[in-house]
């Protein structure tokens, strides 16, 4: 039997009741994923959410059978989304992360993920077809290299074998299906020295760096919410603020300015990622002026597509886009860890 845990990311200050509603079709969503042989546990990891909402989700725990963490503070999803994982580490064969927005369309799509993970042998992550997004408009892939095919995510096909990805392209990743030895190279984190907004690309060379490859499942199409019509949109791309060594915001400090530490932080990135050009770094995003884009160097891969360099990079890479302990301490956030218990 495989053992999977799925971390959902939720946020709610103002108490918008549509998106509680929301949240209980993604958690059900993945419960219908149980079967003989996939046992999925599923943690709740919230960010701020009003006090009623956080009542909501208590419901959903005695009713669904869900753990859930609340966090005090306002930090980026990769924060809460490594939160979640800190309490489970290494006991699952397969790991998940899920926005609030996303959910599946069929009790089987989970174990056709899992088939299509398998697919070809340098797979450690695997993300579905998906038809909508609100930062699209549309289907992509992000790329900042040769021209590919921008709607391949947006094919659905249960006939279909996966289509691997690597750099210097990245699907949007609503749901992100990962390997236990992905997991295990990162120390079961995401890379957490900025937020999700804008750097979802730079995922591609994290996988690149252990000589692995993305994959997107075309027998398996996401139902995406509408993002706008939520209020999970501010979380997602606020940039965590620690390079500029102040605390976590409060949503209230955050309203007043929602932006304050972008131009420091992108400069920081930047400086990173062109000085790790040569071991295999690039980045960019298809929106123009929000960030630059810094092309790959094509010569420093080998045929097929890994770096040259893989093991320079995985170590150039832990050192500069994970956070240091000094520079913020997980322990410090105050949470409550809400396991549940049945009966």
């Amino acid at each position: 039997m495989s053992r999977i845990l799925v971390v959902i990311l939720t946020f709610n200050p103002f108490n918008n009741q549509r998106n509680s509603a929301v949240w209980r079709k993604v958690i059900e969503g993945w419960i219908k994923q149980r079967s003989e042989n996939q046992h999925v546990d599923i943690v709740i990891s919230d960010c701020i959410s009003h006090p009623d909402q956080r009542e909501i989700l208590k419901d959903f725990q005695r009713d669904l059978g869900i753990d859930l963490i609340f966090g005090n503070k306002r930090y980026s999803e990769h924060v809460y989304t490594n939160l979640a994982l800190s309490f489970y580490k290494d006991e699952y064969d397969y790991y998940v992360t899920n926005t609030s927005d996303a959910n599946f369309r069929t009790d089987r799509d989970l174990e056709y993920m899992i088939a299509d993970m398998n697919y070809h042998e340098d797979t450690a992550l695997i993300v579905p077809s998906l038809k909508g997004d609100v930062t699209m408009g549309g289907l992509g892939i992000e790329s900042v290299g040769p021209s590919f095919d921008k709607e391949m995510q947006g094919i659905y096909d249960i006939n279909m074998p996966p289509s691997q990805w690597g750099i210097p392209y990245w699907p949007r990743t609503h749901v992100k299906l990962y390997t236990k030895k992905y997991m295990e190279a990162f120390d079961y984190k995401v890379f957490d020295i900025t937020g999700a907004g804008y750097t979802e690309i730079l995922g591609s060379t994290l996988l690149a760096s252990i000589r692995r490859k993305g994959a997107i499942c075309h027998k398996v199409e996401l139902e995406h919410v509408h993002q706008m019509e939520l209020d999970d949109i501010s979380f997602y791309n606020f940039p965590l603020p620690c390079w500029a060594e102040v605390p976590g915001l409060t949503w209230a400090e955050f309203e007043k300015n929602p932006d304050p530490l972008k131009p420091q932080l992108w400069a920081k990135l930047y400086k990173v990622i062109r000085e790790g050009v040569p071991l295999g770094m690039s980045y960019g995003h298809y929106l123009g002026g929000a960030c630059d884009i810094i092309e790959p160097d094509l010569s420093v891969f080998d045929e097929r597509g890994y770096p040259k360099r893989a093991e320079e990079l995985y170590h150039y890479i832990k050192e500069n886009l994970f956070l240091k302990e000094h520079q913020f301490d997980y322990n410090a956030i105050p949470i409550e860890y809400l396991p549940y218990k049945q009966g």
